[in-house]
């Protein structure tokens, strides 16, 4: 694998991964983490890769990549407590290590989205427009003849020829397009191109009141990481994916009119698992700014309940329950990177008053304005 670590990169990092888990049960603590150190740097390097590339496949391999990062992180966790290792270094690379599942194509949208807006420059915009509208037709393109390639359609040969040059084309219109847009506008590329954010660049762009929140969970448990302006704390639960699923898919029923009742179980057991291990780090903050992992993008954090129901009955009354929405403001952004690009372009309010808003439907009512 070693010597064919061109061709297959991601090969090389899944027999590195394989190999510290053999030598964390063997007890061998820093030479797992050594090895971990090495394929997460390999993972690193392919993202550069990943996202230049036009295929819409070419996101799966950093996607299908979350079991060796999940492993870093269990292999690193357990070297937390050991004399020879620097605690906050290790706590800060395990913080960004856990954000590589969180670069999807949603937090690339939302990045995408801040540097199209950050600038005043009509040029830039014009570019990005190019870029993005020339990237669109390159995969249109090349879904067309992967289709012919795996003999869904047939075309003719000569259109398939079209098609090809075609591709030749639009790919050396976005070459072009990417060339100047690095040298006219440098801090764009660095927008557009979502990765792990260093832990002292999100400290810097937090309040005093703000704590940012970062969940990954993985087949077997669940690493919660809450970042503020100087600290950075870290739990570890034993909530799975599996788990996980459960109680999201039980309290989303309980969330639409006319459905079973809400499952208080659920909304605590969540809350036991994401917060209330970081709970005693969360003095003085109002605000979360939280990127959730998996089906809790389907869920509103502010459900969760800080205290258990005091019985089944309380479920149907909503005023009785303990919600984290009465204990904090809460914001969910998809990713750390989308975080700090929205953070880094928004402009200070100009508004003279707070705004407030309610929302009460009554579902027994007739709908009269």
């Amino acid at each position: 694998r070693e010597k064919d670590e061109a061709v297959t990169p991601h090969g090389l990092a899944k027999s590195l991964s394989t190999l510290a888990q053999v030598q964390m049960k063997q007890g061998r603590l820093r030479d797992a983490l050594g090895n971990a150190q090495r394929y997460v740097n390999i993972m690193r390097s392919r993202l550069d890769v990943v996202q230049q590339s036009l295929s819409t496949s070419a996101l799966g391999e950093n996607l299908n990549s979350r079991e060796l990062f999940g492993v870093f992180l269990e292999i690193a966790y357990s070297n937390l407590g050991q004399p020879d290792r620097d605690w906050n270094e290790l706590n800060a690379e395990m913080f960004e290590v856990a954000q590589f599942p969180h670069i999807t194509d949603t937090a690339g949208a939302v990045t995408r989205m801040a540097a199209r807006f950050a600038p005043q420059q009509t040029e830039l915009a014009s570019l990005v427009r190019q870029r993005q509208d020339a990237a669109e037709q390159w995969r249109a393109v090349d879904r067309m003849i992967t289709e012919q390639l795996a003999g869904k359609t047939s075309l003719p040969r000569n259109r398939e020829l079209e098609l090809r040059r075609e591709l030749v084309r639009l790919n050396e219109k976005i070459e072009s397009l990417d060339e100047t847009l690095r040298e006219k506008f440098p801090k764009f590329t660095e927008l557009t191109n979502p990765r792990p954010v260093p832990l002292k660049t999100v400290q810097r762009l937090l309040k005093p009141e703000e704590a940012l929140l970062l969940q990954t969970t993985g087949e077997t448990g669940t690493f919660v990481f809450l970042v503020r302006q100087h600290d950075i704390n870290l739990a570890q639960t034993d909530m799975s994916k599996k788990d996980l699923d459960r109680s999201v898919a039980s309290l989303r029923k309980g969330l639409v009119a006319h459905r079973p009742p809400f499952d208080t179980t659920a909304a605590h057991y969540l809350y036991r698992n994401l917060i209330s291990p970081l709970k005693s780090n969360l003095d003085g903050i109002r605000n979360i700014i939280a990127v959730v992992d998996g089906t809790m993008q389907n869920l509103p954090l502010s459900v969760l309940l800080v205290s258990p129901a005091a019985s089944p009955e309380s479920s149907s009354n909503f005023q009785q329950l303990d919600f984290l929405a009465l204990h904090y403001a809460i914001s969910v952004v998809p990713s750390v990177s989308a975080f700090e690009a929205l953070r880094s372009v928004v402009k200070p309010s100009e508004s003279k008053e707070p705004f407030v808003g309610f929302g009460d439907p009554d579902w027994n009512r007739p709908s009269a304005g």
